[in-house]
């Protein structure tokens, strides 16, 4: 279930990136619709940064409740299935969509240097090698768990590295934010 899961969420961000970049790509025919997206987009990335740094002393910014308890409905719904390898991409493909509410915040922007970079085979490279790293810490933690890591011990270290995290994420809002307007 955990591969099948891992492999929905690979699939389904790259076919939310292809989309993304059909999008941004066809921005590129009108260059000052292109230039007030990027303006947007900088304002958004600068807004977003502190809240980011806010949150590395107390979490505040969390996926809605709504999308969290869907999100726990379909997995519980997919952990009590009989057919295991369909429930993995099943859960893993909606859990993906309803979390882009979050990840969405980094994929636009990522989206959209991955536009500035050019080419269609380097766009595609730069989406598989930016959706196989986005998962790697998901496989990681399936395997963990597979081998004996608790919940617990996940919630500890998350408690204990989430202020980093939120740190380095509100230095990258700063930094796309600074690109998109230089």
């Amino acid at each position: 279930m955990g591969a099948s899961f891992c492999f929905a969420s690979f699939a389904t961000y790259t076919a939310i990136g292809f989309g993304l970049l059909r999008c941004l790509h066809m921005l590129e025919a009108f260059p000052t619709v292109r230039s007030v997206f990027e303006s947007g987009l900088a304002a958004v990335l600068l807004l977003l940064a502190f809240p980011s740094f806010r949150d590395a002393s107390q979490v505040s910014v969390q996926l809605p409740d709504r999308v969290k308890k869907l999100i726990h409905t379909f997995l519980r719904k997919g952990v009590k299935s009989h057919h295991l390898l369909l429930a993995g991409l099943g859960v893993g493909t909606v859990v993906t969509v309803l979390e882009t509410v979050c990840t969405g915040q980094v994929y636009v922007p990522t989206m959209t240097l991955v536009i500035r970079e050019g080419g269609d085979t380097r766009m595609l490279v730069l989406l598989l090698l930016y959706n196989t790293m986005f998962i790697i810490p998901l496989v990681v933690a399936i395997i963990l768990t597979r081998y004996g890591l608790t919940t617990q011990t996940m919630l500890k270290w998350s408690k204990k590295n989430v202020p980093f995290s939120k740190i380095l994420l509100g230095i990258f809002f700063l930094a796309i934010a600074a690109y998109l307007l230089a």
